[in-house]
This record gives C-alpha cells, sequence and structure tokens, in this order.
C-alpha cells in the first residue's frame, strides 16, 4: 500500500515527449467546444447534485414559535442542503413581545406534539392576550394617533397631486400647514409607542405566571432541539452519500481513461481533461460542503472571533495568506514550468531541429562536441561501438539501451 506514496520516475516518451511550446493539437474550434463542453457539464451536473437533495425525505421543520426559545446552543447553522432549525418566520409577538388578535397559529411538527408544547403555547397565548388587554387604553390612544398621521398624510398626497394638477385650493400654506401637522403626529406617535412599550414590558416582567410558562417552553423546546438537529444531520448524511456515489465512480472512470490516453500521449486525452475537470469541481463541492457544515464553519467562526480580538493576529493571518498564495499559484506555474522544460524534454526538441541541446547551435557543424559550447554530442556505444547520441537511451544502431 505505500508504493502509492512512493515518488515514481516520470517515463518520457522519446517519440512523443509531449508538452511542446510550438505544437497546438486541437484547434481553435475544438478548444471553444471543449470549454462550452466543460460549462455545460458543470451546470447539469451541479443541478443534478442540487436535485439529489430532495430524494432522501428532508425532516419537517420547526415551527416559528420556537425562535424564541431558541439559544446559541440550541440553534442550527443553516446547512447547503437543509434548512435551519428555526425557520426565520417570526411572528407578531416573537419580534415585538407583544401578543396580537392578528397573530397566526404555530403549525407544530411532531416532536413539537410529542413534547406538549401546543398546550403550553396555548397558555402562553392566554397570558400575552391578557397582558395585551391591561394596556388597552394605551394602545387606543397610539392607534387613533397613528390613524390620525395616515390621514393626514393622504390629505397631504391628494394636495400634492392638486397643485401639481394647477388646481388653486392646493397653495403652498396648505401643504406647509398639513406637513406641520404630520410632523406634530408623528412625534406624537412615536412618543405613545415609546410608552406603550414601557408599559407592556413593566406588565410582562410583573408577570411571573408568564416567567414560568417560558421556563417549562424553554425547557420543553431543549430535547427538541436536539433531536430535530439529529434529524437533518442523518438528512445530510444521506444526501453526501447518494451525491458522492453519484459523483465519484464517474470521477474514478474519467480519471483513469484520461492518465491511459496522456500515457500514449493521444490527441484525444484533452476531451478526457474536460470530463475529469467538471467532474473533479463536482467531487470537490460534495466533499468540501459536507465538512463545511459538518465543522469547518463553526471552527472558522471561532477562529476568526478569536483573531479579530487581536489585531497582530489578524495582520498575520492577512500575511500568511499572501504568503500561501504565492506558494499554490506560483507552486503550480513552477511545477508546470519544470515539466515543460525538463533537461531530457528539451534535448529532445533541439535533436529534432538539428541544435545542440544546450545553445541551440545547429548540429551539421559537430562531430561529437558542440563546437559553440564543447557539449557532448555522441558517444561511443558500449555494445556495438558505434557513435550514439549522449542524451538519448537507445542506439540507433543496435538499439540497445544504456547501461545504469
Amino acid at each position: 500500500m505505500f508504493k502509492f506514496f512512493k515518488r515514481q520516475s516520470e517515463d518520457i516518451s522519446r517519440v512523443e515527449p509531449g508538452f511542446e511550446e510550438g505544437e497546438r493539437h486541437t484547434p481553435w474550434t475544438g478548444v471553444v467546444l471543449l470549454i462550452i463542453m466543460f460549462i455545460a457539464g458543470l451546470f447539469f451536473g451541479w443541478r443534478a447534485i442540487d436535485d439529489l437533495a430532495r430524494v432522501p425525505s428532508r425532516p419537517v421543520d420547526l415551527s416559528y414559535c420556537s425562535a424564541t426559545y431558541a439559544t446559541s446552543e440550541t440553534t442550527y447553522r443553516p446547512s447547503f442542503v437543509s434548512s435551519p432549525i428555526v425557520p426565520e418566520e417570526p411572528g407578531y409577538y416573537q419580534k415585538y413581545g407583544t401578543y396580537s388578535p392578528e397573530e397566526p397559529p404555530c403549525s407544530f411538527n411532531d416532536l413539537e406534539i410529542a413534547a406538549g408544547i401546543p398546550a403550553l403555547d396555548q397558555e402562553h397565548r392566554s397570558i400575552l392576550k391578557a397582558i395585551h388587554d391591561s394596556v388597552g387604553t394605551e394602545r387606543q390612544d397610539y392607534e387613533r394617533v397613528r390613524q390620525r398621521r395616515e390621514e393626514l398624510e393622504s390629505q397631504y398626497n391628494l394636495r400634492l397631486q392638486e397643485r401639481q394638477a394647477g388646481l388653486p385650493s392646493a397653495t403652498q400654506e396648505v401643504l406647509m400647514d398639513l406637513q406641520s401637522k404630520i410632523a406634530v403626529a408623528s412625534q406624537e406617535e412615536q412618543r405613545l409607542s415609546i410608552l406603550l412599550d414601557q408599559k407592556i414590558s413593566a406588565e410582562r416582567a410583573r408577570s411571573a405566571e408568564l416567567k414560568a410558562i417560558e421556563d417549562k417552553l424553554r425547557e420543553a423546546y431543549r430535547p427538541v432541539f436536539a433531536e430535530q438537529h439529529r434529524r437533518l444531520r442523518w438528512y445530510e448524511f444521506k444526501v453526501f452519500l447518494l451525491q458522492i456515489i453519484f459523483v465519484l465512480p464517474l470521477f474514478l472512470l474519467a480519471l483513469r481513461a484520461y492518465l491511459r490516453q496522456l500515457k500514449r500521449n493521444s490527441p484525444y486525452a484533452i476531451i478526457l481533461t474536460a470530463i475529469v475537470g467538471v467532474m473533479g469541481v463536482l467531487l470537490l463541492r460534495v466533499i468540501l460542503l459536507w465538512f463545511w457544515d459538518l465543522f469547518l464553519a463553526r471552527l472558522i467562526e471561532v477562529l476568526w472571533r478569536w483573531i479579530q480580538n487581536f489585531e497582530i493576529i489578524r495582520s498575520l493571518v492577512f500575511y500568511l495568506g499572501m504568503i500561501l498564495s504565492f506558494s499554490i499559484f506560483g507552486g503550480a506555474v513552477y511545477y508546470l514550468q519544470k515539466r515543460i522544460f525538463d533537461p531530457r524534454r528539451v534535448a529532445i526538441r533541439r535533436f529534432r531541429l538539428k541544435q545542440c541541446p544546450r545553445c541551440q547551435t545547429n548540429l551539421d557543424l559537430a562531430v561529437n562536441f558542440c563546437p559553440q559550447c564543447g557539449h557532448q554530442i555522441k558517444e561511443q556505444c558500449t555494445f556495438c561501438n558505434q557513435a550514439r547520441l549522449v542524451e538519448l537511451p537507445s542506439c540507433p544502431y543496435c538499439g540497445k539501451r544504456k547501461s545504469g
């Protein structure tokens, strides 16, 4: 099994060494078609992977009422294949902490029903309604001022339209008077809104019964959140397996065919290059997003919060990011250039042009050594004693390879 990790020596064909600078095996039309094939394959493959998330049955979301009782420990990070435990659909009393008669009922799932949350929620709503009724006078004053402000704004808009139409009744004095009244009504509405919120908050704070029922709901939701978390993780794992089964075999088959064609230096290897590229991107997407949902997102979030507390560490992180970008992209170019300008490949290319492998002097003027740089061109074959090229492994007379 350790042979996989052992560095393999590269077998360079002396007939078709590849990586020719001046050669183009594929015309521009073929390159454009391959680019289109890559984009189309990636688009349809991406959509296919997304649709696989619909195959397993996704757990039913918790009701929006659960948002009130979620904490940093019980909330669940939104996934790329599933929604969060607590949907972002808060109702009126989740937003404002008060009960509204227009508040729609929560749609509880099976976990909430099994935990007895519907009965607790109904009791909670009854207490909130009683608090709502206890501030009826303040709420009536607030609603009256709000309606007055809306009426004034409606009158102002109507007068403004009349002024634009050129009617004499809509004078500048009338518009300014309405603006003044709207400003006064808005200030009064804001003042009454603050008073109403303060009264409701005071009533809620004094309500020991409300606090007790909210504590019960919070405790009841704790195991519900844990079980919903487990369900969603299991669902995500099934989606991950489906996506891997969909992508991995085709990627391995394409990679195997690509390596085989590349070894033969086949002109059709470029087609498989595009296919391997598509499947490689899809495979990376499946694996990286799975690990991102599993732990990477939380780990990065924690590390980033810690880094933000230390400015010097934050600077070092960005500095290391710069060095890492140099290493990755510069290293990729270095690897490519190293393969292209391998001395063995350079020698073969220059021999084809009848040039010295070192200085590119024309070899028609040479015998055994280059007359320009003195580089040895030919040597005596140890098997047949004929002159053979030093850079090539086999003798052109006897076909024997160099020993050692």
